[in-house]
């Protein structure tokens, strides 16, 4: 079977569970990552198990993760995606400005599609869902269980930056911080000054 194949009947296969839907999909967005990875780290990276990766494999006719990747990558042909840039270091002193662009933007398109993965991920699994945006009508949007909307005072496009969202994107999660910390303060507060003894322990050695 050519490489080729493999990535069709991924495609159009229909009968699919919902966590081999995760996989698959992140299989085809991601061919240069899932080169790199082992069953463990692809069960994380897609929210889902190692045995579900498993039996993924065998439903396409493999025997695990490694055969499934010999078959996918056969012919020795190149990942059809590149390497995501070092989300630390996505570019160095000498990097054209092209480049520059081009690793920042990867890196942050590559950032919100693991955030709509992980909200698919917490929906499948039951867990509550709350969106801070200022356009219900995204993809974390529709998505929400319970929505708390920012002003929309900025366009998608034509500005010179977030000031306005940044700023109340902050102060919304600032204020459910300060909530949630208030649940149990008394054993909040002993766990901040306690972290902070530690961190001046380490300074001091």
């Amino acid at each position: 079977m050519e490489p080729m194949d493999l990535t069709l009947r991924l495609q159009r296969h229909s009968g699919l569970t919902q966590n081999e839907r995760y996989l698959r999909d992140y299989i085809l967005r991601y061919p240069g990552q899932i080169a790199r990875m082992n069953a463990r780290e692809l069960a994380r990276a897609s929210f889902t198990s190692p045995s579900a990766v498993i039996r993924f494999c065998q439903k396409f006719g493999c025997r695990g993760w490694k055969d499934f990747k010999a078959e996918l990558f056969r012919a020795a042909a190149p990942a059809r995606g590149e390497a995501l840039p070092d989300a630390d270091f996505p570019f160095t002193a000498d990097t054209p400005p092209a480049q520059v662009i081009d690793a920042v933007l990867r890196v942050e398109q590559e950032s919100l599609a693991r955030v709509r993965q992980a909200l698919r991920a917490a929906k499948a699994h039951g867990a509550p869902v709350v969106a801070v945006t200022a356009r219900p009508g995204s993809a974390a949007g529709m998505q929400a269980d319970c929505l708390l909307p920012l002003p929309p005072m900025e366009s998608n496009d034509a500005k010179i930056s977030t000031f306005a969202s940044a700023l109340a994107e902050k102060a919304v999660l600032d204020v459910l911080l300060a909530r949630l910390f208030q649940q149990d303060y008394a054993r909040n507060v002993s766990f901040v000054r306690a972290d902070a003894e530690r961190l001046e322990e380490v300074r001091l050695l």
